[in-house]
C-alpha cells in the first residue's frame, strides 16, 4: 500500500489528537499519566493530546500524518519534537546530546497491522539524521521500535510491568 506522509496542518491537530486518544485510551502508561476522571474518557484524552501537540510537536517539531490519498481520512499520526536546549532537561533519562523525541505515534484501529506505524517511523527517522528518543509503553511497541534500531536505556517503571521503557537510536 502506498501512503502519503506529510506534516499536519493546524486544523488537522484535533483529528490527530483524536487518533492518538482512541489508540491509547486503555494504554497502561496513559492510565498513570492521565488518570480516568468523570465524563467521556475519549474527549478528555483528545483535549489532552490537542494541547500537547499544539504546545509541543506542532510548535517545535512536526506532526506527521499518513493517508492513502491526499483527500482521504488520516490513518496514522507521529508527533516528533525537534532538538532544543530544553529537550533533555525535563527528564534525567533522556540523552544529553540534541535529539528528536517521538512523543506519540498511533494508527486508527481499522488500519493497524498494515505497516502504517512503520512507514511513519521510517519516514521521519530517514530525515532527522541524528539521535532519536522515545518511551515504549507496551511489549508490542517495544518490539516495533527495536526493529528500527532503538535500544532500551532505562526502565521507568510507572506500571507494575516496568513500562514505559526509555529507548534511544543513533
Amino acid at each position: 500500500m502506498s501512503l502519503i506522509i506529510r506534516p499536519a496542518l493546524r486544523e488537522e491537530i484535533p483529528t490527530c489528537a483524536a487518533i492518538v486518544a482512541a489508540a491509547l485510551r486503555d494504554d497502561p502508561v496513559v492510565e498513570v499519566v492521565v488518570p480516568r476522571g468523570p465524563g467521556d474518557r475519549l474527549r478528555q484524552l483528545t483535549a489532552f493530546y490537542t494541547a500537547g501537540f499544539l504546545g509541543g510537536a506542532f510548535a517545535s517539531g512536526v506532526v506527521d500524518t499518513a493517508r492513502r490519498e491526499e483527500d482521504s481520512p488520516l490513518l496514522g499520526v507521529a508527533a516528533w519534537i525537534a532538538p532544543t536546549d530544553e529537550t533533555h532537561s525535563r527528564q534525567p533519562h533522556r540523552p544529553e546530546e540534541p535529539h528528536w523525541y517521538l512523543s506519540d505515534i498511533a494508527v486508527v484501529a481499522a488500519a493497524r497491522r498494515a505497516g502504517i506505524g512503520s512507514a511513519l517511523l521510517a519516514h521521519r527517522l530517514g530525515r532527522i539524521g541524528g539521535p532519536a528518543y522515545l518511551e515504549a509503553t507496551t511489549p508490542s511497541s517495544q518490539r516495533l521500535y527495536q526493529r528500527f534500531g532503538f535500544e532500551v536505556v532505562a526502565a521507568l517503571r510507572l506500571t507494575p510491568e516496568g513500562y514505559p521503557l526509555a529507548m534511544l537510536t543513533r
